[in-house]
C-alpha cells in the first residue's frame, strides 16, 4: 500500500503447487478481530495470530504452460485469491525452473 505496487511476481508455483494443500494468509487475529493491518511492532504482534485460507495444491507438472489460460483450475483459483486479497494484478508466474517457465500477464 505505501510502496503504490501495481503487480506481483508470483515465483515457484510449480514447487507450491507440489504440496497437497496451500495456506495463504489472508488477515490477522488480534482481541477477537480480524484485520489485514500488519505491524513490524512485536509487543503488537505478539498476540496476533495469523488467518490462513486453504487451497488445495497438486497442481501436476506446470513447467509447460505459457499463458494464465494454460494453468490449472487449483492454481488460478490460487493466484486469484492473491489478487483479491493483495488488491494488485499477479503480472508473472514462475512454473519451473527453466528461464523460459515464466508466464507474462
Amino acid at each position: 500500500m505505501l510502496n503504490g505496487i501495481t503487480g506481483l511476481a508470483i515465483n515457484h508455483v510449480d514447487t507450491i503447487g507440489k504440496l497437497p494443500e496451500i495456506k495463504l494468509c489472508v488477515g490477522y487475529k488480534k482481541n477477537g478481530k480480524v484485520s489485514m493491518q500488519f505491524s513490524t511492532d512485536a509487543d503488537y504482534l505478539a498476540d496476533c495470530e495469523p488467518v490462513y485460507e486453504t487451497f488445495e495444491g497438486n497442481f501436476g507438472d506446470i513447467s509447460n504452460a505459457k499463458t494464465r489460460d494454460e494453468l490449472p483450475e487449483k492454481a488460478k483459483a490460487y493466484l486469484n485469491r492473491i489478487e483479491e486479497v493483495v488488491g494488485v494484478p499477479v503480472k508473472f508466474i514462475g512454473t519451473g525452473a527453466g528461464r523460459d517457465c515464466m508466464i507474462v500477464c
